[in-house]
């Protein structure tokens, strides 16, 4: 099987940087990289079920967590909200990452969601962190 995890995760960080995200990390390796670079998006690879099939190929249905993080003084909220929607904008302007998965679908938009064990080290009231979720389904290359 080929590991094609860091593929999507470049197209992704491609993508919020070109909606306005500044630094985009990896949670939790980078996470002593965070700075002040607002706004960033840190992402976290989460459970990826495997659907196996003939010949033994597989289905990989890959979950990953995007953090948006943003610092906007007096409208930080309204401001974080367009910063979030232009994120999803961005990820979604096709359905195959720019032909990476085989399919991404978004899970949901998580508004006010900390990321655990960072918040505590931003400034308290300072920062807003929301979290979008995608479900992208990576087929299996070993016969292509």
């Amino acid at each position: 099987m080929t590991n094609k995890f860091e593929t999507i995760k470049a197209a992704v960080r491609t993508r919020l940087l070109a909606a306005g995200i500044k630094r985009v990390l990896d949670y939790p390796a980078e996470s002593d990289n965070i700075g002040n670079f607002f706004p960033m998006a840190m992402l976290s690879s989460g459970d990826t079920a495997v659907m196996s099939w003939a010949n033994h190929c597989a289905h990989l249905n890959y979950t990953l967590t995007i953090y948006i993080v943003t610092q906007a003084g007096i409208t930080k909220t309204k401001i974080h909200e367009d910063y979030v929607v232009s994120c999803l904008n961005e990820l979604y302007t096709d359905n195959d990452m720019g032909g990476t998965a085989y399919s991404v679908n978004p899970l949901t938009i998580q508004f006010n969601t900390p990321i655990p064990m960072i918040m505590d080290m931003l400034p308290q009231n300072a920062v807003q962190s929301s979290a979008i979720v995608l479900s992208i389904q990576i087929k299996d290359t070993r016969h292509e």
